[in-house]
């Protein structure tokens, strides 16, 4: 089918507790090398790569996770660009059985700037089933985005390439590295959803500078302009949707035989400290429920918004920081208390769902292969533009 026709109903509503099982993310940090320097970008560029002990020692900690019956839903090959990566090809083959075995969602992050999607077309064709749904996390510079009409045609050429040659569902959508650009996101939001049909990701890669202090203040910049949206705004404000990265969705971050606990704030976050690390699954709970006492006597106890910062790993994001006070857009969260996962109940119908269903293709009744439908696909929009 390659890229599906009603793309932004995907973009909305990823990872809502609507699904109805336990899941994981696995964002899996093992490819070297990038030549990019995409605006806000912490993303190391070397030493990511697993070796083959390491590799092993993940897959099984993987099948055990699976054997409680939680479904892996969705793994991204990362952190840097796939098509910029110099060892992609390496890598790939450790983990081909295991994604084949689940077939969750595959993402990949890339620019879209290289010329190296036929290697890539092939490989996927060649290893990857038809069941496997494909991802991809497009990183955009904004400020070329919106005034360079090469850097937009470009990338709806790539998208075009791979619409053409790649025979999986493809979905795909824009990455926004958090950061003070003193631009109004809500236009170059639009122009993603009239343009492309899709959404931008606010991606909050300064988590991985090691640098509480520096997170924390590029977070509070963030917050200044999400505290003063009017409720309803278009412009994907999944903060909102306090269903995404819910009680029943756990994203996990592993790299070099190391796993990690993914809070969410604005987007999954990558930070390799101890407060977040875990041995084994069984340390979840206890490190979710934490936050209860981390709670106590602050701001956050009293809050109509614990559970939803709760769920994302907040409270302990918060603690990371080294503050007891918010660091979430509490004005925003609470002018939208009632949006709560309406987009997803929306535009899903979870009927004879089970999890072996998903590894065999029941997401294929949500995708829409042409533009015949233009019924479905007008209904979709209102839903992204009321919501």
């Amino acid at each position: 089918m390659s890229i599906i026709k009603n793309n932004l109903y995907h973009a909305l509503t990823t990872e809502t507790k609507t699904k109805p099982v336990s899941a994981v993310k696995l964002q899996l940090d093992v490819l070297d090398g990038c030549k990019h320097k995409c605006p806000g970008c912490f993303v190391h560029r070397r030493g990511n790569a697993s070796d083959e002990h390491q590799f092993k020692d993940a897959i099984k900690f993987v099948d055990d996770i699976s054997s409680r019956g939680i479904l892996i839903d969705e793994i991204i090959i990362g952190p840097t660009d796939f098509l910029s990566s110099e060892n992609f090809y390496d890598v790939m083959p450790h983990l081909v059985d295991m994604i084949n075995e689940h077939s969750p969602i595959l993402a990949f992050i890339t620019t879209l700037i290289d010329d190296k999607l036929e290697p890539w077309v092939k490989w996927l064709g060649k290893n990857i089933n038809l069941n496997t749904e494909i991802e991809i996390g497009i990183a955009i510079d904004p400020f070329k985005f919106q005034n360079q009409i090469n850097y937009a045609e470009n990338i709806k050429r790539k998208l075009k390439y791979i619409s053409d040659n790649v025979e999986h569902d493809v979905v795909y959508t824009f990455l926004l590295n958090i950061k003070d650009y003193g631009l109004d996101y809500k236009n170059l939001h639009d122009q993603a959803v009239k343009e492309f049909t899709t959404t931008i990701d606010f991606i909050p890669s300064v988590s991985r500078s090691a640098k509480p202090h520096v997170t924390l203040a590029t977070i509070d910049k963030f917050n200044e302009y999400f505290d003063i949206l009017a409720a309803g705004t278009r412009i994907n404000n999944i903060m909102v949707d306090h269903s995404h990265a819910g009680m029943n969705y756990t994203v996990l971050n592993y790299k070099k035989g190391n796993w990690w606990l993914s809070p969410f704030l604005y987007e999954n976050m990558v930070v390799e400290d101890d407060i977040f690390k875990i041995e084994s699954f069984d340390d979840v709970e206890p490190i979710m429920s934490s936050q209860f006492n981390r709670a106590k006597g602050t701001e956050c106890e009293t809050c109509p918004m614990l559970f939803s910062c709760y769920n994302r790993k907040i409270i302990l994001l918060r603690d990371y920081l080294g503050v007891d006070r918010c660091i979430a857009p509490k004005e925003n969260m609470i002018n939208n208390l009632f949006n709560y996962d309406s987009a997803a109940k929306e535009m899903y119908n979870w009927s004879e769902y089970t999890p072996e269903a998903d590894k065999n293709g029941y997401r294929k009744k949500f995708t829409l292969a042409d533009d015949t439908d233009q019924e479905e696909l007008d209904r979709i929009k209102d839903i992204f533009f009321t919501n």
